[in-house]
């Protein structure tokens, strides 16, 4: 923008200059060069003043998207154009009535009647000098009749210097010269007549002023006599030159010359004033446009470096505190920025360190938090408003919803997920009235929690650490064991007497039914055969108790578990079970024992089949997925489902009218005993999902 005004100011101070000085020739003002340089002007006016029009344009947007420093630029320019257009326009006036009145100052009586006595004056000198010249013409052609032909040019030469005549000349009808007499050597053919000086000269006397190029006047007379020569008459002309005095010439001239731009002016005068007005008004619209443009472009030098500034300001209140702002001089306002990108290089320095210090934080907060995340309780930390201050994934896990939602509210928030947390509640609030007991065991969702209480910190920094383990596994691993021992002794003390009992039976009934009557027979039948099979389903629940209560040994081998499942699948043909194996391979090998693995798909079959709903087949699909890590089976099928409120693996807990409660405890036990886990739910339509788990 500066090179463009720059350039704008001196085109428009030359096209001003310009035309002020063809203001000075009267005859330019009126010739069409002159409109040309005024269209030009008024060209470049509107120009300047569509140019200008847009940057204030540019600046109203600017003050309305409100960007830094538009608004005191506004001002400023409002400011500078003020300041300048109000003594311009006093001055425009003035100066627009002094010229009126100037102007008619210049036509005023007194001068146009000096002008045009002055050209009366002149005119009545020539008249004299003409009718002299008349008289000396008359003399010489009079005579000049009286002399014959050959007399003519001695005649013509006393008479010229005798009247003191500057060129004189005799040519007869066709127009041949026959005598010429000069103080000069003169152009003949300039001198000789045209045909319509000799027809005035005709009428008697004939008589014209000739000016030349170097402003000499000259009285040119023409005058026609008779003379008869060998008593012939015959007409002639006798052309008389005579030349004016230069002083008068020149006085004359000058005179007429003023006359002339005198009633031009005259005639122009009004035309003269609107030039003026328009050539004015040009200069003032030029000065005004050129001052607002100096206005704009010096309020935005000026508000410059403190929009500048307040960009930077407003990037370190953003958080960019490497902001620095260009050296703007040694003025008041470079002071000011240099004193600010010192304070930028101070904070810059300052949030380094505090970067540092937050990064160690952040460092220390992350390694505490990956500690608690990773220990194998959960924690819940509490200060001594009951807010909660800081919890683990695994504390959440364990109860059932995220604690970290209700961190920095009061603890006992928590019964909004449960009443079962009550005890957890209770805890709390006894603590503070020295509570002995610290610790409690919560069942919750199939799980046992062992909660314990401990306080760290005095006074304000006094805080409550809640330490949350899961105790289900070693809680059923105790009461397996205990199981096992009781099945182990069990087994042991019911199998010896089971035999004898049998062979018993079997005994009375072989010797005592043919000495009985039929119908006894019968009565001792029914009864020796309801003691056998009672014994029988004895053996087999001992069986059970034998294989639940005795140690691992497991004979590993690779099989394909695709395979197995389909060998069962040809078992188990009856008309009310159907069972569906889907496998994206033919192919999946494992290595285990496959009697036990064998055993635990029959038991889930076996299981599925039982829990079938009345007068409905059942339908079980086995889907089988293998990944890098792990072989996948889910036993789905459409029965009755589990309830949610017992451990289905507990031993000796089952929901049929006949069973041990061993069943699924013995293939819980088997899949532990090869690394694996095994998990039920319900369907969301009906039935149960069973699914395993075999890492390798």
């Amino acid at each position: 923008m500066r090179y463009l005004l720059t350039s704008a100011l001196v085109i428009s101070l030359s096209l001003l200059v310009i035309l002020i000085r063809s203001l000075s020739n009267s005859d330019f003002i009126s010739s069409e060069t002159f409109q040309l340089l005024l269209k030009i002007n008024l060209a470049f006016v509107v120009m300047l003043f569509i140019f200008i029009a847009l940057q204030v344009y540019r600046l109203f947007n600017e003050v309305k998207k409100e960007v830094t420093g538009s608004r005191l630029t506004l001002r400023l320019v409002i400011s500078y154009s003020i300041m300048i257009i109000v003594p311009l326009m006093v001055l425009y006036f003035v100066s627009v009535n002094f010229l009126t009145k100037s102007i008619e100052s210049w036509f005023n009586v007194r001068v146009e009647s000096a002008l045009e006595s002055g050209l009366n004056i002149g005119q009545k000198t020539l008249d004299i000098l003409r009718k002299d010249v008349e008289l000396k013409s008359r003399s010489i052609s009079y005579s000049l009749s009286n002399s014959k032909i050959n007399e003519f040019s001695p005649v013509l030469s006393d008479l010229t210097e005798k009247f003191d005549i500057y060129d004189a000349m005799i040519i007869d009808e066709e127009n041949r010269i026959l005598a010429i007499s000069s103080r000069d050597n003169i152009d003949i053919d300039s001198v000789l007549p045209n045909e319509q000086d000799l027809i005035l000269a005709n009428t008697g006397f004939h008589g014209k002023i000739d000016i030349t190029q170097e402003n000499i006047i000259f009285l040119k007379t023409f005058q026609p006599y008779i003379s008869i020569d060998d008593k012939i008459q015959k007409k002639f002309y006798l052309i008389i030159t005579q030349k004016i005095p230069e002083s008068i010439s020149q006085a004359a001239l000058s005179v007429e010359s003023v006359f002339e731009d005198y009633q031009a002016l005259t005639f122009s005068r009004n035309s003269l004033k609107v030039i003026y007005q328009i050539t004015l008004s040009i200069i003032l619209f030029l000065a005004i446009l050129l001052s607002i443009s100096l206005a704009l472009y010096f309020s935005r030098r000026f508000t410059m470096p403190l929009s500048i500034l307040s960009e930077a300001t407003q990037s370190i209140a953003k958080g960019n505190f490497k902001k620095k702002i260009p050296d703007q001089g040694k003025d008041e306002l470079g002071m000011l920025v240099r004193s600010f990108n010192i304070m930028t290089t101070k904070l810059d320095s300052a949030n380094k360190t505090l970067e540092l210090n937050r990064q160690r934080i952040e460092s220390s907060r992350n390694f505490l938090e990956s500690i608690i995340n990773n220990m194998s309780s959960g924690i819940i930390v509490i200060d001594r408003k009951s807010n909660i201050r800081l919890t683990n994934k695994l504390a959440s896990k364990l109860l059932g919803f995220n604690l970290e939602l209700l961190i920095g509210q009061r603890f006992s928030q928590i019964l909004e997920h449960g009443s079962q947390f009550e005890e957890i509640v209770t805890l709390i609030n006894k603590s503070k009235d020295s509570y002995k007991e610290k610790a409690l065991t919560l069942k919750f969702k199939r799980r046992i929690l062992s909660i314990q209480l401990t306080e760290q910190g005095t006074g304000k920094n006094k805080n409550k650490i809640i330490l949350i383990d899961d105790i289900s596994e070693i809680t059923a691993a105790q009461r397996n064991e205990a199981w096992s021992e009781v099945a182990r002794r069990l087994a042991h003390e019911i199998k010896n007497p089971l035999t004898p009992i049998q062979l018993s039976a079997e005994r009375i009934d072989h010797k005592f039914s043919k000495q009985l009557e039929k119908k006894d027979q019968t009565i001792l039948s029914d009864i020796t055969k309801t003691i056998v099979n009672q014994v029988d389903a004895i053996k087999k629940m001992v069986n059970e108790f034998t294989e639940y209560s005795r140690s691992p040994e497991l004979t590993k081998s690779e099989i394909n578990l695709v395979d197995l499942l389909n060998e069962l699948v040809n078992l188990f043909q009856k008309e009310d079970l159907k069972i569906k194996i889907s496998s994206r391979s033919k192919k999946i090998n494992f290595s285990c024992d496959e009697i036990k693995i064998r055993q635990v798909f029959v038991n889930l079959i076996n299981n599925a089949y039982e829990a079938k709903k009345e007068d409905n087949s059942c339908e079980i699909e086995i889907i089988l997925k293998k990944t890098k890590n792990a072989v996948i089976l889910n036993f789905i099928d459409n029965g009755i489902g589990v309830s949610d409120e017992i451990n289905i693996f507990e031993p000796y807990v089952t929901t049929k009218k006949t069973g041990t409660g061993l069943g699924l405890a013995v293939v819980k036990k088997i899949i532990d005993e090869h690394d694996g886990s095994i998990t039920i739910k319900n369907n969301k339509s009906s039935g149960a999902n069973v699914e395993i788990h075999f890492r390798y």
